[in-house]
């Protein structure tokens, strides 16, 4: 039997740049295509349910991992922005984000927190990346980990989408792994999208306080699921 040449496999950096490059993020993916002050009120909307309801401050530091365009962090103080798209790292840094390209570019053990939002089903590795991520937080820090609630698909397919999505969990499954990169799972909910927030911030003129008031009370009311956050600290 002929072996495969293991020289010949693209790497995988290189792989991903090719799945994430303009036209995914032109389809509207990683926070593209906002409008400047509804994007503001997201962002601060995402801070509130992420730290505010998990009982976190959210000073001391931020990595976020998987950035996109910087939509879920902007609101945040103190944040670091990774991501692998050459396309992402560019939009972060028109926007003057803080932008690394590599993670042994973050500091040490000096960030209080991980937040990894709808991002680790983009990694081809994401074992190796939350052991990679152990070692960059402090010890007393803690793990945001965000991921999508996937679609059960009826019909078979034999096309990539546009989401491009490589892995999924599910409540157990992402403990689990946790687990064994050293995490140790602390907390776990559900997420829900901001219900009326565009409406109530751009149409209706309602100040941001407010329209993230009623965003939060109508996400609870309508229950359209956005993601599972698990929350973990270093063991």
């Amino acid at each position: 039997m002929e072996l495969m040449n293991l020289s010949n496999i693209p790497a995988t950096t290189e792989a991903l740049q090719t799945v994430y490059g303009a036209e995914y993020y032109e389809a509207g993916h990683g926070g593209a295509g906002y409008e400047e002050s509804y994007g503001r009120a997201l962002s601060a909307y995402w801070g509130r349910e992420l730290f505010e309801e998990s009982g976190l401050n959210s000073s001391g530091g931020i990595l976020d991992f998987g950035a996109g365009f910087g939509v879920i962090s902007a609101a945040l103080p103190d944040v670091w922005c990774y991501d692998s798209s050459e396309v992402a790292q560019r939009a972060l840094r028109n926007r003057q984000r803080k932008v690394v390209s590599d993670l042994t570019e973050i500091p040490q053990r000096q960030l209080k927190y991980i937040l990894s939002s709808h991002s680790l089903e983009h990694c081809a590795e994401p074992y190796k990346e939350l052991c990679r991520l152990r070692e960059i937080i402090r010890k007393d820090g803690s793990l945001l980990l965000v991921l999508p609630f996937e679609k059960t698909r009826v019909d078979a397919t034999l096309k990539p989408d546009q989401n491009r999505h490589l892995y999924c969990w599910t409540h157990q499954t992402v403990v689990n792994l946790l687990d064994l990169a050293g995490w140790k799972a602390t907390q776990q909910r559900t997420l829900y999208s901001p219900y009326g927030l565009q409406l109530l911030r751009l149409r209706l003129g309602c100040s941001e306080p407010l329209a993230i008031r009623w965003a939060h009370f109508g996400s609870r009311l309508r229950r359209k699921r956005w993601g599972l956050l698990t929350l973990a600290t270093p063991k």
